[in-house]
């Protein structure tokens, strides 16, 4: 079974070794997401049609979505299951730990900024290709974010950082729970549709998310209160491709590859950020959600927390022979 799953019509091109843009290319794609999903809609989805426009049909890619062939996307490319996956580093932080560095807060407010300074350092030869993507075979495609997160809560309003203390917030990544945990609060790793449940069972009080998920998961029936102001950082979603299978292709096909991988990334940040902007609006014109705003004050005490955080996270990385002052320099001076 193993074996007929991990033979692709991709193996042509392998074998051929030298391919023209004339052949015919299958690609598996394997994503976490359902088609649903608006990483897939609006990105995943938006990558397969332009680049199959863009080569004239010459690529098809056959779609395996919801973890249909595992749960570990970095073991599913790596052993040939598929040619391109999703990988969310906040679920693999042993094996991806330095791309933790776009989940640190203070960096962005938008996703199209996430987005920027994530690929100015994973783009191909950027110092996080180099040091974490292309040593494990690994070729990134494009990258996804999401916005800032909001403190999203239920019983309890945040005016400002002192009204975390003692609050269990689903926060998931290290670089996250750091800095909710310095803030005074209890940070709980669960995944985005476990938290309406917990929610309402009071295993937590309230959730680190952007606006806009609060419709996709339901949250808007448990969550009374919006903190916002404050760039609280976010996660991150790079989709990838075998380094091997990049290698095989032709440089006509690369070039194609490369421009359908950003417009899709173009095109997805763009879909989330209008999204947040027109959940946000919504829930602002309404009354079921009480939004506040950091002060002045506020945004002052959470920058010291940021700087901190950033700081331990570059020594921490230090500590287990990664070059993380080299990766948070680059991503500090990545895009604006």
């Amino acid at each position: 079974m193993f074996d007929k799953l991990a033979t692709t019509a991709l193996a042509l091109i392998l074998a051929a070794g030298g391919a023209t843009a004339q052949e015919q290319i299958t690609l598996r794609f394997a994503h976490l997401f359902p088609q649903s999903h608006y990483f897939w809609e609006h990105g995943g989805k938006v990558f397969v049609e332009a680049l199959e426009a863009k080569t004239d049909g010459k690529v098809e890619t056959s779609v395996f979505p919801a973890a249909q062939l595992g749960k570990d996307s970095l073991a599913v490319l790596q052993s040939g299951l598929a040619d391109i996956v999703t990988l969310v580093p906040s679920y693999s932080p042993d094996k991806l730990p330095l791309t933790s560095v776009s989940e640190l807060p203070g960096f962005h407010d938008t996703t199209c900024e996430g987005v920027a300074k994530l690929w100015h350092i994973i783009q191909d030869g950027a110092p996080l290709d180099q040091a974490e993507y292309a040593p494990q075979g690994l070729h990134p495609l494009f990258v996804a974010h999401q916005p800032t997160y909001k403190v999203l809560t239920s019983k309890k309003q945040v005016r400002a950082i002192g009204d975390l203390a003692g609050l269990k917030l689903r926060a998931n990544g290290a670089a996250i729970g750091s800095l909710v945990r310095g803030a005074g609060a209890v940070p709980v790793s669960m995944s985005s549709g476990e938290v309406f449940d917990a929610m309402m069972r009071g295993t937590v009080d309230g959730t680190l998310l952007p606006y806009y998920t609060l419709p996709i998961y339901g949250l808007e029936d448990v969550v009374d209160y919006a903190y916002e102001g404050a760039e609280l950082g976010g996660g991150s979603v790079v989709f990838a491709m075998s380094d091997k299978a990049w290698q095989a292709l032709p440089d006509d096909m690369k070039t194609r590859f490369t421009e359908a991988a950003a417009e899709a990334q173009d095109k997805l940040c763009s879909y989330q950020d209008e999204l947040e902007k027109s959940v946000r609006d919504e829930f602002a014109a309404g009354d079921k959600v009480t939004i506040s705003s950091a002060s002045e004050a506020d945004l002052a005490e959470w920058q010291q927390h940021f700087d901190k955080n950033a700081a331990d996270w570059a020594q921490g990385m230090e500590k287990q022979g990664r070059p993380g002052q080299a990766i948070l320099d680059a991503f500090k001076s990545g895009a604006q």
